[in-house]
């Protein structure tokens, strides 16, 4: 587990530079920042954004790395897509 502040609470395993498995970040009042993959060093699958108030901000999709797909909330609905 990697404890810092840009990774507060992370779930990483470090291989000579290559980062691997589940990552969170959270704010100072605790409440999560964010959430997401990685798999060789490179975001995959869904990563999530949270406002400081605990609600989603914006669903991002990655794959290999590369942004694929973006949503975007406000007030608990979607904005773009």
């Amino acid at each position: 587990m990697i404890s810092s502040p840009s990774f507060p609470r992370s779930y990483l395993r470090l291989t000579r530079s290559t980062i691997l498995g589940r990552a969170e970040g959270f704010y100072d009042n605790g409440q999560k920042k964010w959430e997401g993959n990685y798999k060789d060093g490179k975001l995959i699958g869904v990563g999530i954004r949270y406002n400081k108030d605990g609600t989603e901000d914006r669903r991002e999709t990655y794959k290999d790395g590369e942004l694929v797909d973006l949503t975007t909330f406000k007030d608990g609905k979607v904005v773009k897509d």
